[in-house]
Order: structure tokens, then sequence, then C-alpha cells
């Protein structure tokens, strides 16, 4: 079984990662930009309908990132046995996973957009989408997965190189569907859903090939038949807790966006856009963090503790800078940007107001992608959850509610408490990096 053990230093390993980053939110971008041509509505439905999805599918980060911590800790120990045993009951877990949260968004879609106070005019749209693209969820589930499984045995170009051909698919899927090429007829949000679902398919269809190429994976029924309890629950156990900061924020954001919600179908679509462009901003910062968690996960697989802080340091000052600089990059040309995806300028105006404040947030929001990602490379899984919860939900969820609503500061006092929230997280977690009592645990039996 192939590991790729000389792409194990930090610039081979994370520009792939960061290119795969970056396509997959320009996907996210694109189907925003299409459909803003389209329809505001299905902006609007389909933005909130993704948060939806992602609340759900949260639950395959459980598997796939207790996968990566566990496998590049097993092979940083030459454990190469167990590093496969793992590969093979996490996809397992998460098809089983994606299968059951398919079913809830076939089910009750309806009343997961209820949830979210999705306004009325707009449901029809977010009905169709959760229901196409949630419905074969299981689909991205293994992709997740075999992604995670990759990255951890350091093959990180060729879960990028999937990337691209779903992009390429996907875009070509939503022109069809929304520009009517060569008389087709418009499709709207159900030509554009059935798009993502097909880039999908190729992805997990093109990624089990790669697989079996780079690792001697195969997808097949001797799977079940290597399932293992005792690796579900080292999974479970590392996953859980590492997955806890996902789900903590999947849920707070939908807390927040019930916030905006109560604002306007403008600022509804002002924060959409804004949430796409910003996104941007903190790619290579995301990118670095996960990056460093590979290596880290194989320096503590291998005993290496002297060397894992200042790897976390180095990795910490790149992603404040990167930040920093692509942030004022971004305010700066702001009014451009956002007409790329409106003419509205009450929404240009007030969104490039959200971009200054956003400065701020993206420098704590560079030191919660990497130490996070430093904390759980080692093991050290528990802390930061709890951090995660009291900040996310203290912080972030009320006061956007007593900014945005009670002091009538709208969408500018949501952001503002997010910052916040950024800060505190990603200040507390500093300290606990600097304490290294992350030397003394281990997740490997």
């Amino acid at each position: 079984m192939g590991v790729n053990n000389e792409n194990y230093n930090l610039k081979t390993i994370t520009w792939p990662i960061f290119l795969q980053t970056f396509l997959t939110l320009l996907m996210g971008n694109v189907n925003v930009f299409m459909l803003s041509h389209f329809s505001d509505k299905a902006v609007g439905a389909v933005g909130v309908s993704n948060q939806i999805i992602a609340m759900l599918a949260v639950l395959y980060n459980v598997v796939a990132m207790g996968t990566a911590i566990l496998i590049t800790q097993y092979l940083g120990a030459e454990n190469r046995s167990m590093a496969k045993k793992v590969s093979q009951v996490s996809l397992l877990m998460n098809l089983l996973f994606g299968l059951i949260c398919s079913l809830i968004f076939i089910v009750f879609g309806q009343q997961l957009l209820n949830l979210i106070k999705l306004p009325p005019d707009m449901m029809e749209y977010g009905l169709i989408y959760v229901r196409i693209v949630g419905g074969t969820s299981f689909v991205q589930a293994t992709i997740v997965t075999a992604s995670a499984i990759l990255r951890s045995y350091g093959f990180t170009k060729l879960p990028m190189k999937v990337a691209i051909l779903m992009n390429i698919i996907n875009i070509t899927g939503n022109y069809i569907a929304l520009y009517k090429p060569f008389g087709i007829p418009v499709y709207g949000v159900t030509g554009v859903a059935i798009s993502v679902v097909v880039s999908n398919i190729v992805g997990f269809i093109v990624i089990a090939y790669v697989m079996n190429n780079a690792i001697n994976f195969k997808f097949n029924l001797k799977i079940i038949s290597e399932f293992s309890t005792k690796i579900v629950m080292m999974v479970i156990k590392v996953g859980a807790p590492s997955a806890g900061e996902y789900i903590s924020y999947s849920f707070s954001q939908i807390a927040i966006t019930a916030v905006i919600t109560t604002f306007g179908a403008d600022v509804i679509n002002t924060g959409i856009f804004v949430k796409n462009i910003v996104s941007f901003v903190y790619i290579l910062s995301l990118s670095v963090g996960q990056g460093t968690q590979i290596i880290i996960g194989y320096m503590k697989g291998a005993g290496k503790n002297d060397l894992i802080y200042q790897r976390g340091l180095e990795s910490l000052k790149i992603a404040m800078i990167s930040n920093l600089i692509m942030s004022i990059i971004i305010y700066l040309f702001s009014r451009n940007i956002l007409s790329i995806f409106t003419e509205n300028s009450s929404i240009i105006e007030m969104g490039r107001m959200i971009l200054l404040i956003d400065i701020i947030l993206e420098f704590g929001r560079a030191i919660n992608h990497v130490v996070m990602s430093c904390l759980r490379g080692t093991g050290d899984v528990g802390y930061p959850v709890i951090i995660s919860i009291i900040s996310m939900w203290i912080v972030g969820v009320l006061l956007s509610h007593v900014l945005g609503i009670n002091f009538c500061l709208g969408l500018v006092g949501v952001w503002i408490a997010s910052g916040l929230d950024e800060w505190v997280r990603g200040v507390t977690l500093f300290f606990r990096w600097k304490s290294k009592k992350w030397k003394k645990i281990s997740v490997m039996e």
C-alpha cells in the first residue's frame, strides 16, 4: 500500500489542498453568480439550502477527521496495516451515514427549511435543491472520506485533480441549465441541482479509480468483512470531538442565518454574497492548517514532539499574514467584486461595509484555522470543542441577536459578533498550544 513520504513538507502538501479548496469555493460562487442572472430568489434559496445540507453533512466530517488523524499517526509509527484497516472501516461508516442523511433530506426537506425560516416565496426553489442535492449526499460522503484518506497518505494532488474535473462538469451543467444554449429549455434550480449531483457521481467514480492505483485500495464487498467495531470506536472517539467544532459551527451558522432572515431579502442576499467572497480570503490559512495537521500527525506518530511546536508557530505566521493581505485587497476592490453578483446599490454599499469589518475578523479566523488543526493533529481534540461550543453560542449567536436585532445594527451587528467569536476562540486555543499539554495525549491503540 503506497505512501507518498517524500511529499511531507508544508509547501508540497499545502498547495494542492489550497487549489482544491479554491476550486470547491469557486464552484459555490459560480452557482451563485449564474443563479443571480436567473433569479434573486433562487440565489437566496440555494444559499440557505446549502447551509441545511452542510448542517447534516457535517456528520461526514466526524469520520473523515478521525480517519485523517489516525491514519497519519499510524503511518508515522510505520503501522501500515492499521492505517489500511482504518481506511476501509471509515469508508463504510460514511457511506452508511450518507444514506441516512440522504433519506432525511428527501423526507424532511421542507421541515428543515422551515426550521431556518426560509421565506415562503423562496421555498419552492429551496425544496427542489435540498431534495435533489441533499438526497444524493451519500455520494459526497464517500468523496469526503476518500479525499481524507488520500491526503493522509501524502497524495494531496490527486483529490485536487478530481476537484478540477468536478468543477468543469458543474460549470458546464449550470450553463446548460440556465443559459439556453442551442435552444435547450431553461431548467433553473432543478438543472443546477442535477449538475451538482452529476459532478459528484463522476467525482466518486474517478476517485475510486485513483485510490486503487495510488494506495491499492479497492471498493468492493470485502470491506464489509474487514469491518471492526474496535476501529469504529477509535474513529468516533477521535473524530467526534475533532468534528465538534464543525458541528457547533454549522448549527451556530444556522441560528445566525435565522437572525439574518428577519432583516429581509436584500440583507439575506448581501450575507450570501459576502460569505462567498470572503471565503477566498481565508483559503490559504485553511489550507495551511489542513496541511500542518497532516504533517503534525506524522510527527506525533513518529514521536517527534520537539519539532511539532515550532511547526505550528511557523504555519500560524503564514496564515495570519495571508488573511490580512487578502482581506485588505478584497475590500479595496469590493465595489467591483460585488457588482459581479448584483446591480442593487443598497446591497453593494452594505456589502462594502461588511467587508471592511471582515478585515479584523479574518485575522482572528487565521488563528483558529491553524491552531485548531495543530491541536487536532496531535490528538488534542476535547478541549477545543468545549471552547468552540461556548464561544460560538454565547459570543457568536447570542451577540448576533443582541447587536443585530436589539441594537438594530442588522448585518453589521452580526458580523461584529462573528468577529468577536473568532478572536475569543483563536486566542484561547493559542494559549492551549503554548501550554504543550498535547504532548501527553495519545490516540493510537
